[in-house]
């Protein structure tokens, strides 16, 4: 099979340069600020019906980054951090990921560029900790969820931000060269961490 590699963005404006080095237009996710009765829940499921139907797409990237990226203290987090931080992000990868799978057409190839800090360097990053994590099992769940039509889900994690880095492209070209070729399509789901590579 034959792959598209000019593959559909979805993402935030901070993975802008990202979508820049790919050389695609980015396809902007809502950024909302949840609050404890997440009130922006009903704006970004609206988004996520809006998306889900459309133009089928052989490579979709989704990249949620974070406008600022902010280290806690698990012992100094308000309950604004959990839902600003950890809550509303993963809702809205949750919408991200659902739409980029469903666009997907057979035997495509969708990959989850996420920030995520390097376990041994991780200290004060817990929220960001627990956006990551959430979303390498989403992609494992979609994986299996789409193996029928021969989808494949890959979740890419990189301390790239976090340690005031921006992202290479040569490693980014890498990676997605590596995970939409025919070397790769023995495997459904890969996870892999850019800051140990």
């Amino acid at each position: 099979m034959t792959i598209d590699l000019a593959p559909w963005f979805l993402g935030t404006e901070a993975a802008g340069d990202l979508a820049a080095q790919m050389g695609v237009p980015l396809t902007l996710v809502p950024t909302e600020v949840f609050d404890e009765a997440w009130s922006p829940g009903r704006d970004l499921e609206a988004w996520r019906e809006g998306e889900v139907n459309g133009e089928r797409y052989d490579v979709v990237v989704v990249a949620l980054l974070a406008p600022d990226l902010v280290a806690h203290s698990l012992a100094e987090l308000t309950d604004d951090d959990w839902y600003a931080q950890c809550e509303g992000p993963f809702a809205q990868w949750f919408a991200a990921l659902t739409v980029a799978t469903e666009r997907c057409n057979d035997r495509g190839v969708v990959i989850a560029f996420c920030d995520r800090p390097v376990p041994k360097d991780s200290g004060n990053w817990a929220l960001t900790a627990c956006v990551s994590d959430g979303v390498e099992l989403m992609v494992r769940s979609l994986a299996l969820i789409h193996e029928a039509r021969g989808v494949r889900v890959h979740f890419v994690g990189t301390p790239a931000r976090i340690e005031g880095k921006s992202h290479a492209q040569t490693a980014l070209h890498d990676r997605f060269l590596m995970l939409v070729s025919g070397d790769a399509a023995s495997m459904p789901s890969t996870v892999l961490y850019e800051g140990e590579m």
